[in-house]
């Protein structure tokens, strides 16, 4: 048994967070022990109900805690379930967790930390994971957990160049430079190093790249015979071999052999 349930947030939180998913798997049914991913822009709260998971990132291997939080990788890792498991993943937006906690994010880069790190003591995480644990459905969780939510966000802690900057880098596909930024939201460098770093968990620019690298994996896959030429124009390389030093720093593969990999470890 493989299966997922996606749901939206409530309007007033969806500055913050895009989507919840409740994640359902058992191993021995699937056959399935191992499932390989590339490197993620995304920021997962996680609270595991049942079952343990294990996350590699390069060289390190953690075991999950049952409420933890999973930072953005710029390597690729893979994910291994041990028996049956069931959790909900709270997928934040880039710079949506940062008014929960004041603990600098780069912190959590390639890495993950207890949400009992993340927050301040006055937070009873575990009484939180408990009650969500004995509720009967996913509507009756995301109440619970919308509600502890709201008591947290504060409306004045968004930084709207911030966020300004990062729809900017979305919609452009990663296809943006950091110079030009810099211009766009009226700061210097070392300011948005700063809040990036703070704010998201790393760099400005290894943000764009992986941003890039994101949508470059989504045209590939939408592609039998990819046109290689045509993407490095399309997503601004200097030229082809910079294309593919990047990519091949990011999938550990070259593109003709990303392409080449089993549907599943893609």
């Amino acid at each position: 048994m493989f299966r997922y349930n996606t749901y939206h947030p409530s309007a007033d939180l969806r500055p913050f967070i895009s989507h919840y998913r409740f994640l359902r798997i058992d191993v021995q049914d699937e056959g399935i022990n191992r499932i390989q991913d590339y490197p993620r822009t995304a920021m997962d709260m996680i609270f595991l109900f049942e079952g343990n998971m294990q996350i590699g990132v390069g060289e390190q291997r953690f075991e999950l805690h049952p409420s933890c939080f999973i930072g953005q990788f710029d390597k690729g890792y893979d994910i291994r379930p041990q028996n049956r498991v069931e959790l909900l993943n709270i997928r934040f937006r880039p710079n949506g967790i940062y008014p929960l906690t004041k603990l600098p994010l780069k912190e959590t880069f390639n890495n993950h930390v207890a949400l009992e790190e993340l927050f301040s003591k006055r937070t009873n995480v575990q009484n939180l994971h408990e009650q969500l644990a004995l509720l009967p459905d996913d509507a009756a969780k995301i109440a619970l957990l919308e509600a502890f939510l709201r008591q947290l966000y504060q409306a004045s802690a968004l930084h709207y160049r911030l966020d300004y900057g990062i729809q900017h880098i979305q919609e452009q596909q990663g296809c943006v430079r950091v110079q030009d930024l810099c211009k766009q939201l009226s700061t210097n460098y070392k300011s948005l190093n700063r809040w990036f770093e703070k704010r998201v968990g790393l760099s400005p620019k290894r943000f764009i790249q992986l941003t890039r690298f994101k949508h470059l994996l989504e045209d590939i896959e939408q592609q039998a015979q990819p046109d290689w030429m045509e993407l490095v124009v399309q997503y601004d390389f200097h030229d082809q071999a910079h294309f593919v030093k990047e990519f091949k720093q990011f999938a550990g593969k070259t593109p003709t052999a990303y392409l080449g990999a089993p549907a599943l470890l893609r």
